[in-house]
């Protein structure tokens, strides 16, 4: 007997949490946004808002969206990957084989689900899809080539879904160009070879975006002499003491550990929002940005981007960096290391001291 359709009535929402989010929370990962397809859904925003506000309510809604789909997808690779495979001889290839079929079909929708929240933030959602849509083909076609060999199989996860190439990554640093990421979209996405590269380039696009910021709400500023630090998103007792503690380094003169004279940074941008607080800083290495994460109970997690490499020697001493080789100041890098909560405005504030200016430029140019 057929079931009838479900029909939820009108719902106010009145704050800025999306319904989806609220039902999507509720739901097992194979289940998914598509299911609600189905569903007669009506979501009407608080009738007393302004346009504008219903706009920010709408931004942030969407913004927390995307970073719960980019965390699915993130344990959605990690499950994938061989590395979490205990015993490749009790998961045998025909075993791994459908580890690889299942994981790639939950990738499926959940980069569909990405694609729609990148696109409703920054636009571009086309390119994302079309891009997941070839790669998937390709990582099935090389299941089917590879058999039952779990090396081979291995081999494919890391070549076509979870690795992440060291050359791809430089090069997405030194195409950021200010705080507007890419000069040219689409070569960079016609580079990506994995669903974690293209993971990656998505998150970037976001991170560092500067006509995003404009539209969530702003609850932290400072202006003094040329100086224009903003915060944005949602304040919360991390990102509030991360804004702070930066603040306050940024907007002083001091000496660098090449006894040089930095001047205070004249632009500094924070946006935060649940879990993630994520900064961008004009003049240290072109347009340094940097990300909190502040979901694990035990540390907080930095990831950072370099855009442009000004002193290698400094560059390499930074935790958790990439190392660089060589450098013409026009390659970057970045990294990740993990801080204890205590102090960690302090600690986000003392690693951005660290970042070479882009001063130093001028600096190796009449030394040469």
């Amino acid at each position: 007997m057929d079931k009838e359709p479900l029909t939820i009535q009108p719902i106010n929402i009145l704050d800025d949490t999306s319904l989806e989010r609220l039902l999507l929370d509720e739901m097992p990962d194979q289940i998914g946004k598509h299911a609600l397809g189905s569903l007669d859904i009506q979501v009407v925003y608080d009738a007393e808002k302004t346009p504008e506000e219903a706009e920010t309510a709408k931004s942030m809604a969407n913004l927390r969206d995307y970073f719960r789909i980019d965390e699915k997808i993130k344990d959605t690779l990690a499950s994938s990957s061989p590395i979490y495979v205990d015993n490749p001889y009790y998961y045998d290839g025909t075993g791994y084989e459908e580890i690889l079929y299942k994981s790639l079909k939950v990738l499926d929708w959940q980069f569909d689900d990405l694609a729609e929240k990148f696109g409703q933030l920054v636009g571009g959602s086309d390119q994302i899809i079309k891009k997941k849509n070839l790669l998937i083909k390709k990582t099935k076609e090389d299941i089917a080539i590879a058999g039952f060999d779990f090396n081979n199989l291995a081999k494919i996860c890391n070549e076509d879904i979870v690795g992440m190439d060291e050359g791809f990554m430089r090069e997405i640093s030194t195409e950021m160009s200010g705080y507007y990421l890419w000069k040219n979209p689409g070569k960079m996405i016609d580079k990506v070879n994995t669903l974690s590269e293209l993971l990656h380039l998505a998150h970037m696009d976001i991170q560092s975006n500067e006509e995003f910021y404009s539209k969530l709400p702003k609850w932290g500023e400072v202006r003094d002499d040329g100086i224009k630090y903003d915060a944005y998103g949602e304040k919360t007792k991390h990102s509030s003491d991360i804004f702070d503690a930066v603040a306050s380094a940024l907007s002083v003169e001091r000496v660098d550990e090449l006894g040089n004279n930095v001047a205070p940074a004249e632009l500094m941008q924070l946006y935060s929002c649940d879990n993630i607080t994520q900064l961008m800083i004009r003049d240290y290495g072109h347009a340094l940005s940097i990300e909190i994460d502040t979901s694990k109970p035990e540390s907080a997690i930095i990831r950072y981007n370099i855009p442009k490499v000004i002193n290698i020697e400094i560059v390499n001493k930074l935790p958790g960096v990439r190392p660089v080789k060589h450098s013409n100041n026009r390659v970057g890098t970045g990294g990740r290391f993990e801080v204890p909560y205590e102090n960690l405005g302090k600690s986000v504030a003392d690693f951005i001291l660290r970042v070479p200016t882009d001063a130093m430029i001028k600096l190796d140019r009449y030394s040469n």
